[in-house]
């Protein structure tokens, strides 16, 4: 159960295929507890990294990795001196292994990969995209299947290694609720309309939900909401009044006061800023 704050990386849920970057530093992006949709995989190459996944802490090593599924609540810490490759990707990359994955959690989600695996691996990733491939809304044809390759043999690794087991029906049923807000966020919804929806008991919902996310479903309707707003002030002249309704909020006010509470600023100021 989750009691820390944790923010949605909308970026790695819908608007990308796949993003890659080699950390040599820390940001409150990846050092925050976040989650998204896409699948992420974490390599040290030199040095060590703490990484978050639920409530656990994992040291990596050089050379080790660590596999992320979606929508897992996580954040790593880049130690002094170490650099590590960060690559989350659609699931659309690897079809075959996702359908593995699906509705299953690794009991350890830390590998060891064979020396020349991680080698091939790192080393193709860089001259794929450097060090930083920025949002990928489509990986490239000339790309995408040497792309798909290098994942696949990391992932083998990993199937080698883990133990995978059931996920509990209290993170299906979370999963399906969050799944559900990034279809209808834009709509004025409810947990009750989620329970309609999937034949769920509204309390049971509630219940499920609160204790897995350690918030409750308007906050994280929200949370969705605000980083939609965000991309729209970022990348388009709208006016606020337009952007808030696009981002499914009722009212100019709540869409200002939402705003203030998680930017501490408002939605005018954020945007005169990030001119």
């Amino acid at each position: 159960m989750i009691k820390k704050s944790f923010y949605h990386q909308s970026e790695n849920t819908s608007r990308s295929e796949l993003s890659t970057y080699l950390y040599d530093y820390n940001s409150w992006e990846f050092n925050s507890l976040h989650f998204h949709k896409n699948y992420e995989v974490i390599v040290v190459q030199k040095g060590e990294c703490v990484c978050t996944v639920g409530e656990i802490d994992y040291t990596l090593q050089q050379g080790d990795a660590i596999f992320i599924l979606p929508f897992q609540i996580h954040a790593f810490r880049v130690c002094p001196d170490a650099a590590v490759r960060c690559v989350t990707f659609s699931e659309l990359l690897i079809l075959t292994m996702a359908k593995i994955f699906n509705k299953k959690r690794i009991t350890e989600p830390v590998f060891h990969p064979n020396e020349n695996v991680t080698q091939l691996f790192l080393e193709g990733i860089d001259s794929l995209f450097g060090k930083r491939s920025g949002l990928q809304l489509q990986v490239p044809t000339q790309k995408r299947m040497r792309l798909k390759g290098l994942l696949y043999i990391l992932g083998s690794e990993l199937l080698e290694r883990a133990t995978l087991i059931d996920m509990g029906s209290g993170d299906i049923t979370a999963i399906e609720v969050v799944t559900y807000i990034e279809e209808n966020f834009r709509s004025d919804i409810s947990l009750h309309d989620v329970a309609d929806a999937k034949g769920y008991n509204y309390q049971y919902l509630s219940r499920v939900f609160n204790n897995i996310f350690g918030i409750n479903f308007k906050t994280m309707v929200n949370q969705y909401r605000t980083n939609h707003a965000l991309q729209l002030l970022r990348d388009t002249e709208l006016p606020l009044a337009e952007i808030a309704f696009e981002s499914g909020f009722q009212s100019i006010r709540s869409f200002d006061h939402v705003f203030r509470q998680s930017l501490g600023r408002a939605p005018k100021e954020f945007r005169k800023a990030n001119i």
